[in-house]
């Protein structure tokens, strides 16, 4: 998670959360100097400012008629240039975002429906048996569809079969 490794995370250090955004009555001159402040300080000493920066752009950071926050060392207006120059990465990284948390959804399904499936055992003698064999082979299922999305993944990131 990049707050947890973001230098503006540690308060002891850094500006506080409301210091990242305009101040209602603050002039573009004081807040110009305060974003190129607040800039520097990411840039400086940041260590996942890139990926704070990326995360800003996905998310639609930033606002053309508005300059009222710094993120990822960059202005809000900067980001929306930012985004302008890369709109067609962007737009897939977006898309591949929103793949991939549809995909985590599944995969959490089909997790839990595994184990639902391998404790359902209920019953005693033949019927207990059978349902057994009948929650053995859902489980092998869900584990399959798994080890699928699993496989999936790796592919599309091209890990291959070794991660």
């Amino acid at each position: 998670m990049v707050d947890a490794g973001a230098a503006c995370a540690d308060l002891r250090n850094a500006p506080l959360p409301e210091e990242w955004f305009r101040s209602e009555g603050e002039t573009e001159a004081e807040w110009s100097f305060r974003a190129k402040v607040l800039g520097d300080f990411c840039r400086e000493i940041c260590p996942v400012m890139a990926e704070c920066q990326e995360l800003a752009l996905r998310q639609g950071e930033g606002r053309p008629w508005q300059d009222d926050m710094v993120r990822g060392g960059l202005s809000g207006h900067e980001l929306v240039d930012e985004r302008a120059r890369d709109e067609e990465r962007l737009a897939l990284a977006v898309a591949d975002d929103q793949r991939a948390a549809v995909e985590w959804q599944e995969y959490l399904q089909a997790a839990l429906w595994q184990m639902k499936q391998a404790s359902m055992v209920v019953g005693a003698g033949a019927a207990k048996e059978e349902a057994r064999r009948v929650s053995n082979d859902r489980a092998r299922e869900a584990a399959a569809r798994l080890q699928a999305i699993r496989r999936e993944r790796r592919e599309r990131a091209g890990w291959g079969e070794a991660a």
